[in-house]
Parts: structure tokens; C-alpha cells; sequence
């Protein structure tokens, strides 16, 4: 494959599940990474004036769904395709795909497009939420598991991560140590340029 050509990977997953594992490594193997998230918690800081410490989850997910039902589907992804062109890179990771609209607009925009799941079992996923101590994390089992089920279900421009999940080109199973998630990423990234 030509090094002028744009290579996105996007990796998908519930909470906690290794996405932001699997993006690290990406970067460390020469990707640049970018979460659609951030691009929320932007809309969050500057439209709502609240600290980056005090956005949660739930404040997540009620932004996003606001952004797309008011700028159209893919808007968190247009936005995030705009930051990454500014780097002049062409191989890229983005996290935080969450309905089916953004998939399909970084399909169109990209010579390659590679959508990846990464699945972890919940009870490992919320003990890794809560050892990471973010402060969006700072939730029951209970409350984890209610909002990762909204998450799944929604339609038109809210989140509609089943379907981004079943969408997805290639899974890692995220169950044990790092470098057992790493050696996957290793095998994937042997074909990517084929």
C-alpha cells in the first residue's frame, strides 16, 4: 500500500474493554490516535463551562446524543477527522465509535478503514473502571451495567453501540495479561499493509 494513502482504524468495545489499550499500542507502532469523545467533552467544556474532572459518563452520552440529533450522525466523527488532518499523518486510531453513521462517514474518507472490537467479560471491565479512576467512572456495578445497556439500545441519533459492534471487521478477546492483547494487535498489524 502506498504510504500516501489514509489508513483508519477505529476500535469499538464496551466500557472499560481495552480500547484505549489497543490505541496506545497503535500509537506506539507509529498510529496517531483521536477519541470521539473528546470531541464531547470539548462541546462540554466550552458549552456547558464545566472542568474536565466533573464530566460524567451520563453528561457524556446526553452531549453526544444532543450533538448528533442537532449536527446529523457523523458529526463527532467529521469533527474528529478534521482534528486528525491537521497533524499531517496518514494512519490513524479513533475510539469512542458509537453509532453506525460514524463508521460509514470514516469509511467513505479513508483509502482504508479497519473496524475492531475488542470484547472483555463485565465484571474484569468495571474492576479496570474502577482502577483507573477517571472521574466520568465513578459509578455502582449496577449503575455501570444500566448505562452500558442504554448504550446498546438506542436509535435514530442516539448511541447504537450493538450495531457499531456488528459492524466491526476484526475482534481481540481482552481477558488477561497486556501482552497477550499486544501480540494480537503484532499479528493484525502483519497484514495491514496487504
Amino acid at each position: 500500500m502506498s504510504e500516501r494513502q489514509k489508513i483508519i482504524i477505529g476500535v469499538v468495545g464496551l466500557f472499560s474493554s481495552g480500547k484505549d489499550t489497543v490505541a496506545e499500542y497503535l500509537e506506539s507502532k507509529g498510529f496517531k490516535i483521536t477519541s470521539l469523545s473528546d470531541r464531547i467533552r470539548e462541546e462540554c467544556m466550552e458549552k456547558l463551562s464545566v472542568d474536565r474532572e466533573d464530566i460524567t459518563i451520563p453528561m457524556l452520552v446526553k452531549v453526544g446524543n444532543e450533538l448528533r440529533q442537532k449536527s446529523g450522525n457523523s458529526i463527532l466523527a467529521e469533527r474528529s477527522l478534521q482534528k486528525v488532518q491537521e497533524w499531517k499523518d496518514n494512519r490513524f486510531v479513533f475510539t469512542s465509535l458509537r453509532h453506525p453513521d460514524e463508521v460509514e462517514f470514516l469509511k467513505l474518507n479513508a483509502d482504508k478503514f479497519i473496524l475492531i472490537r475488542v470484547i472483555t467479560p463485565i465484571e474484569l471491565r468495571y474492576e479496570w473502571s474502577q482502577a483507573r479512576k477517571k472521574p466520568e467512572d465513578r459509578m455502582s456495578f449496577e449503575e455501570f451495567r444500566a448505562l452500558e445497556e442504554k448504550q446498546m439500545s438506542g436509535s435514530g441519533s442516539q448511541q447504537q453501540l450493538s450495531k457499531v459492534i456488528s459492524m466491526a471487521d476484526t475482534v481481540f478477546i481482552n481477558t488477561s495479561k497486556k501482552e497477550d492483547l499486544y501480540k494480537l494487535i503484532d499479528d493484525f498489524l502483519k497484514n495491514i499493509d496487504k
